[in-house]
């Protein structure tokens, strides 16, 4: 039995600041004080190939749960990869057309969108990447194998688009996004696989997150940590809450980690 001390990480809104595009400078130098210390894990929605603004400091995480708990990486190894059926994929990219709805669709390494400038402008932070290809209307290729999708427009849209998509869990961030899932998967899914594959003990496991998506993440850890600027369902969902981003929070919530590990 693993019996060091499991922490799986949210990236945007606990290390990364999505409105000002920045990770805090004392963020940066908590992840280096602990990185030694404790079994660090990245979780999030995100894929790799837009995780640029944490790329130099990747080497500091043991793996990364990506995608929601569908792509599981681990010293470069994949643990786990879940991709939506055919027939879902279809189902959702008809939906979007009807309603009209900004539909972006990632693989592991690459993604396309059929509106490229409103992708660019709330995922990228207004960069433009070579892994990204523009389509034209909803000519998506159906064959690839997407694990989720972005889609971008107003809550209420959304919340109508999640009535005809039986198959999939819609999960809004914003208030003009959200991911969409294969029912039922969440990164809990993910950080399942590395507690089994590394043999870590559920006691020693903690979390920290701030979003709807973190949910399942933080039902399944020992000890759930929410950012101070987090949803109210992640904050009610937590077992503490330590500060916002911009009060030096993910430090705290180190400190807190040591306080009840050393206790």
């Amino acid at each position: 039995m693993n019996d060091r001390i499991a922490i799986f990480i949210d990236f945007d809104g606990t290390l990364y600041d999505n409105k000002d595009k920045f990770i805090p400078k004392s963020t940066i130098e908590t992840l280096y004080k602990y990185h030694d210390k404790y079994d660090l894990f990245l979780s999030t929605g995100r894929a790799k190939f837009v995780l640029g603004q944490l790329e130099e400091y990747l080497p500091l995480f043991k793996g990364m749960v990506l995608m929601n708990g569908d792509y599981v990486l681990y010293n470069g190894k994949t643990l786990r990869h879940e991709y939506f059926d055919e027939v879902d994929i279809k189902h959702i990219i008809k939906v979007c057309e009807e309603e009209d709805i900004v539909l972006a669709l990632p693989t592991t390494d690459e993604c396309y969108v059929n509106d490229m400038d409103e992708f660019i402008n709330k995922v990228l932070d207004g960069k433009d990447l070579p892994a990204i290809h523009n389509i034209e209307g909803f000519n998506f290729d159906t064959t690839l194998h997407y694990s989720m999708a972005w889609v971008f427009a107003e809550r209420a849209k959304l919340e109508e688009m999640a009535k005809k998509v039986p198959n999939a869990d819609i999960i809004p961030w914003g208030r003009y996004g959200g991911d969409v899932l294969i029912k039922n998967h969440s990164k809990a899914n993910g950080i399942k696989t590395i507690l089994k594959e590394l043999d870590y003990k559920l006691e020693n496991t903690f979390a920290i997150g701030n979003g709807d998506n973190d949910l399942e993440m933080f039902d399944l850890v020992n000890i759930a940590i929410a950012m101070g600027n987090s949803s109210e369902k992640a904050l009610k969902a937590a077992n503490y809450i330590t500060d916002d981003l911009h009060n030096d929070g993910f430090k705290k919530a180190f400190d807190y980690i040591d306080k009840v590990v050393n206790k």
